[in-house]
């Protein structure tokens, strides 16, 4: 709970991961299923009952349909992280890699249709005109880059106070399981590359660390390997030194952790921008959503009921997480040029 608390709550712009249903479904939610499906291709590993395997081999096949047809943050990391647990397998000298080939079969011609996609060559020639793009060499050193600069960025002090606050659960967990943890510091070394996969495409497509909407893959990545290596690392120490006894948990630990990142929240410089719940709770509690909504309405009505050439009147609210641009008064701008398509209007300006 508190794991998916803090990748919901510190997303990196709810904006273009939850409120715009293009990129929250192309982007966030294909995350999320590139997590379901590797959560089952690691139960592949242990389950033992035969109709269980049939299911997961199944399931395993479906995801890797979704994931590799996905935004290219996620479909490489996603066949990166197959090719991962397939290494570890094989280094195990376990039979169940065969199970593990129906899904990198479907994945690899889901990615290399992802790529050959013709609308790639329509975005490659705008982006060679603009004389952006890079090299893969350089794309790799500059994701390199871009992911020391993004280590605190990306979590910041809130994503502190979370792994302090998971610590206790961890400590537990560590003393209690059987597993061993053995080379940390490579597990470690492996998850800061693999987190920087997640800049290499934009830098090779566009020339930049990618949009918004792209980073909020990038930094679910980023949180989960965070956690995970937090859990590995206390999982070792705890074995290393022996120690078998449970942390106990204490009732002012959580009251005292909670009241340091409400005092945190409310001196942030935006807070409404910087964390999706106080954001919502912020828009919603102004009134600035309702009113909003109520303008979208007027407008709305007032295109439908105008001529082939509609004139409307820019947005008084306009609050961050649902208003992303206004229409212009160029009526060849392209949301312009849209709204007049959908609305079957000639032209429609905004004065």
């Amino acid at each position: 709970a508190i794991v998916c608390g803090a990748l919901v709550g510190l997303i990196h712009t709810a904006q273009g991961g939850i409120y715009w249903y293009n990129a929250g479904v192309h982007y966030v939610a294909m995350h999320g299923f590139f997590m379901l499906l590797l959560a089952g291709v690691i139960s592949l590993y242990y389950v033992k009952n035969k109709a269980a395997i049939v299911c997961l081999v199944l399931w395993s096949m479906l995801g890797a349909l979704l994931v590799s047809g996905s935004n290219y943050v996620t479909s490489l990391q996603g066949i990166l992280m197959l090719a991962t647990v397939l290494a570890l397998w094989l280094l195990c000298r376990s039979k169940r890699c065969f199970l593990l080939l129906p899904c990198l079969a479907v994945y690899g011609y889901g990615f290399y249709k992802n790529i050959i996609a013709p609308g790639n060559n329509v975005r490659k020639t705008i982006f060679e005109a603009s004389g952006t793009g890079m090299d893969a060499v350089s794309a790799v050193i500059h994701s390199f880059q871009t992911g020391l600069v993004r280590l605190f960025t990306f979590g910041g002090w809130m994503m502190f106070f979370v792994l302090i606050l998971v610590i206790p659960f961890f400590w537990n967990l560590a003393v209690k399981t059987s597993f061993c943890p053995k080379l940390p510091g490579l597990v470690s070394l492996y998850s800061f590359c693999f987190y920087c996969t997640g800049f290499t495409s934009s830098f090779y497509s566009m020339g930049t660390e990618g949009l918004g909407r792209t980073l909020n893959a990038v930094k679910f990545t980023y949180q989960l390997l965070l956690l995970f290596n937090e859990l590995y690392w206390i999982c070792w120490i705890a074995k290393r030194q022996k120690i078998h006894r449970a942390c106990p948990l204490r009732w002012w630990f959580f009251p005292l952790i909670g009241g340091i990142a409400a005092f945190y929240v409310l001196h942030v410089t935006d807070p409404a921008g910087t964390f999706l719940p106080y954001g919502a709770y912020y828009y919603v509690h102004t009134g600035q959503a309702y009113n909003f909504h109520s303008e979208y309405l007027e407008r709305v009505e007032t295109i439908k009921s105008g001529g082939d050439v509609v004139e409307v009147t820019p947005y008084l609210y306009r609050p961050w997480f649902l208003s992303s641009g206004e229409l212009s008064e160029d009526y060849t701008y392209e949301p312009n040029v849209a709204m007049a398509n959908w609305y079957g209007k000639i032209a429609i300006i905004c004065k």
